[in-house]
């Protein structure tokens, strides 16, 4: 996903001091209005993604969100309102990463319930 700015950290600079930022993100920073060089500071990526951004996300057409998000394929989402669904991007980038584990994604039911066990498995963590 490409949500959030790409950092790479040179070797021959371990404290990050030098930005390696993609400038081809979204949320890469902008260059001052004023003329000046320096970047301004990158923008956080949304914490929540629309049907349509969502859709960008996986290189997908809206419809597609529309119509696996009604046959339970998709995580549940937020709603907003009747018309207005969100996913909470934590939750997509989580719901992607499973299919590395098990090879393919899980549907809303089988999601909710790994979430469960994240969950129990999260709360049984000792406190530090």
């Amino acid at each position: 996903m490409s949500g959030s700015p790409l950092r790479v950290v040179r070797a021959d600079d371990p404290h990050g001091e030098t930005d390696t930022t993609d400038t081809d993100s979204p949320h890469a920073p902008a260059a001052d209005p004023a003329g000046d060089d320096k970047p301004s500071e990158p923008t956080a990526p949304p914490l929540t993604l629309t049907q349509e951004e969502l859709a960008r996300e996986l290189r997908v057409d809206v419809r597609s969100i529309r119509r696996w998000n009604n046959a339970g394929k998709l995580p549940r989402p937020i709603n907003l309102g009747t018309r207005a669904p969100r996913w909470l991007r934590e939750t997509i980038v989580r719901w992607l990463a499973s299919a590395h584990r098990t090879g393919e994604l899980p549907d809303r039911k089988e999601w909710e319930a790994l979430e469960a066990q994240r969950n129990d498995r999260l709360a049984r963590r000792p406190s530090r």
